[in-house]
């Protein structure tokens, strides 16, 4: 017994030693992997053979060309050259004219279609090239009327400054500027104006007082004059709607004249009163804020037919700039309610 179990341990302690031998380990991989070397070497010969293909191709004239197509011959590159030119008339005598010249090759017309086409793109270019002369037209004219209107602004803003006795401030510029060049004279009596302004409420009030002395004789005139016209003034006589000489009737027309507004008329009367030397500074206040007004005027038509208009030339300067009361017409005075 003893010597079946030792035999028996030795058989059983030898068998996990020969699982442990890497000879039979490689053998047996070895012949589970046979289909997967076989693969890597095809594929690896296969790729080699294309490389070697395609260097010989792109490298060795010889395989070259016997790849390459054949050259086409001498004779069909010619027919195709011939083929290719226009046609030609015969030399013939029987296509020549009457007058012995050759006749000129005929040209096709071209198709009803593109004819059509080509009508229709001609329209539609000659509509938009009158579109965008309207356009055009249009956008001078707005350029105009906004110019136009910018300067009508610069006037009204000058003359309501000068209506409240303020001085013009950066107004100046923008008159330059606007009417410079055109009206440089009017624009010269208004900045005089703004400098020394006068209000129609200052002129009205210097009125009122030298109403006594406007009606006082001039005794500088001499003694005989002094009664002439003392004595002319104590009867008037004259027919119903001519203008009063009296002068007490003339200073209440300078007055109401005054309070309308029309300085002008009020002015033409006061130089008419016997006393009128008394008046000489409220004279030239006057006249300076008339000759302002006037310019004004001209300033204000001059924005409204400048040139930016078509056809509109700028106005001429009005004289009353220079000269008052020149060109300018008073209003009838007249005396129906006065009796002499």
């Amino acid at each position: 017994m003893t010597d079946n179990n030792g035999i028996h341990n030795y058989a059983g302690n030898k068998e996990p030693n020969a699982s442990n031998d890497p000879l039979m380990n490689a053998s047996q991989s070895s012949k589970k992997r046979p289909w997967q070397s076989k693969l890597f070497f095809s594929c690896a010969a296969f790729l080699g053979g294309v490389g070697v293909t395609v260097y010989l191709l792109s490298h060795w004239q010889p395989a070259q060309m016997l790849i390459a197509p054949a050259p086409a011959s001498n004779n069909q590159q010619a027919s195709e050259k011939v083929a290719q030119l226009p046609p030609q008339l015969p030399l013939s005598g029987n296509n020549q004219n009457q007058n012995g010249s050759l006749p000129l090759p005929q040209t096709e017309a071209p198709a009803p279609n593109l004819t059509a086409s080509i009508d229709a793109l001609n329209g539609r270019v000659d509509r938009l090239e009158n579109r965008i002369d309207d356009v055009s037209k249009d956008a001078k004219a707005a350029i105009g009327d906004a110019g136009r209107a910018e300067s009508l602004l610069v006037a009204f803003a000058a003359r309501r400054a000068l209506n409240r006795g303020q001085p013009l401030g950066y107004l100046e510029g923008l008159l330059q500027s606007r009417f410079g060049n055109s009206q440089q004279q009017a624009v010269s009596v208004i900045l005089n104006a703004s400098r020394q302004p006068v209000t129609l409420e200052q002129l009205v009030a210097g009125l009122a007082t030298l109403k006594t002395d406007l009606l006082k004789p001039d005794k500088q005139q001499g003694w005989l004059s002094y009664f002439r016209q003392f004595f002319s003034n104590l009867f008037v006589i004259h027919r119903r709607g001519e203008i009063s000489t009296m002068p007490s009737e003339q200073l209440e027309e300078a007055i109401r004249f005054l309070n309308n507004g029309n300085v002008d008329g009020a002015i033409a009367d006061i130089t008419k009163l016997p006393g009128a030397r008394y008046a000489q500074n409220w004279l030239v206040a006057a006249k300076r804020y008339a000759l302002a007004r006037n310019a004004l005027d001209i300033l204000e038509t001059s924005a409204l037919l400048s040139p930016d208009h078509p056809g509109v030339d700028s106005p001429a300067p009005d004289k009353n700039v220079d000269s008052l009361g020149e060109g300018e017409k008073h209003p009838a005075r007249t005396s129906d309610n006065h009796q002499g």
